[in-house]
Parts: structure tokens; C-alpha cells; sequence
């Protein structure tokens, strides 16, 4: 019996410590993904600023519980000093990403195919419009099985009819309705912009234009 239970300790406190590792592991995996997730900002040099600050505060929070095993991983640790100088990108399978952005726009303008900056320009006027209206409540403005940030890209491949679609040309205003039997979308081109959206009434609504 006393073989038995001192063989059952040493399991024991062998599954502990390979418990304990392995939380080691993973705060600082989750830990990391955090530290690269600040990274992604639109400027570099901004990264002594807020986000050099919620990288420090959530670094000592989760040190606490970790102690010397996160503040000291390889000699680098994860503060604002290591993280300007690019110390993060030494540790063993880390990839930061610095996202390239519009220096003129807070949000990242989508890549478009096609070679007509004009329906390009098109594109991206009736896709943030839909979405605006989306973002407002609006239930309709959206196409299904397809993200907010690829709307312009659809609505693009709609317009240069890489999308196979019914049309109608003869609308007031000279506006043009493209109606996607697909995915039941309507796009209406009015000029600069339009909207795009997905009518209850299906291909009816396309018939009932004016």
C-alpha cells in the first residue's frame, strides 16, 4: 500500500508541474497574441501611446500569476522600450503584422479588381452606402454570404457584369438596376453612387422599379 501511494504522489506532483508549465505556455501564447494584436496599429511611431499603454497593463496584469517565466522570456521583456524597438519580433514563432492603411482614412480602403477607377469609385460609394444604412439598423442592406468589407469588390464584379445579372436601363433619372438572381441582390446604380441591397419582395421589387 505505502509503494503504491508514494508512486501516486510522484504522478501526482509529475502532472502538476507539467500542468503549471503548460499554463505558463499558454499565458504567454495568449499573451503574445495580445502584444501583436496592439502592434497592428496605423503608425509605428505611435506606439508610445495608448496602445504602448494597454500592452503594459495587461503585461503586469498576467505577470502576476507567472511571475519571472513572462516578465523574462529570452531576455525580452514586454514593455513599451522592447516593444519601439522592435524586441517582440525576437521571440522564437512571433509574426507581427503592421497593417498598411490610408494615411487619409482612419479605415483600410479594400483592393478592387477590374482597371475602371470610375466603377471602382462607383463601387465603393454604393457599398458605403448599403453598409452605412446597415450599420444604422437597416435589415436589408446587405448580400447575402457576402462580408461588409468585400461589398464594394461584389458590387464591382456586378457593374463590369462579371456577376451574371438582369438589368434595366430604363429607369427614371437614368439610374440602373442589377438584380442577382443568386443571391436575390439588387444593385442600383444612380449616378456617382447608389445603394445595394436585399429586397423582401425578391425579384419583384426589380420588376417594380420606376
Amino acid at each position: 500500500m505505502a509503494a503504491a501511494t508514494d508512486a501516486h504522489n510522484v504522478a501526482l506532483a509529475a502532472m502538476r508541474s507539467e500542468i503549471n508549465t503548460q499554463f505558463a505556455a499558454a499565458v504567454v501564447g495568449a499573451s503574445v497574441v495580445i502584444a501583436a494584436a496592439v502592434v497592428m496599429i496605423k503608425k509605428p511611431q505611435t506606439v508610445g501611446g495608448v496602445e504602448a499603454a494597454t500592452l503594459e497593463t495587461a503585461a503586469v496584469a498576467i505577470a502576476r500569476t507567472v511571475g519571472t517565466f513572462f516578465t523574462s522570456l529570452n531576455g525580452i521583456t514586454f514593455a513599451s522600450a522592447a516593444l519601439a524597438t522592435g524586441g517582440l519580433a525576437t521571440i522564437a514563432g512571433l509574426a507581427i503584422l503592421i497593417t498598411s492603411m490610408d494615411d487619409h482614412n482612419d479605415a483600410a480602403v479594400p483592393t478592387l479588381g477590374g482597371s475602371d477607377p470610375i466603377t471602382k469609385e462607383i463601387a465603393r460609394n454604393i457599398a458605403d452606402h448599403a453598409n452605412g444604412r446597415a450599420e444604422q439598423g437597416d435589415g436589408t442592406h446587405y448580400v447575402p454570404g457576402v462580408a461588409a468589407g468585400d461589398l464594394a469588390e461584389y458590387v464591382r464584379k456586378v457593374l463590369d457584369g462579371e456577376i451574371e445579372t438582369e438589368q434595366r436601363h430604363d429607369l427614371r433619372g437614368g439610374r440602373v438596376a442589377y438584380w442577382d438572381p443568386a443571391r436575390g441582390a439588387l444593385v442600383i446604380e444612380n449616378g456617382n453612387g447608389g445603394t445595394v441591397f436585399t429586397p423582401p419582395e425578391g425579384r419583384e421589387k426589380f420588376e417594380d422599379l420606376d
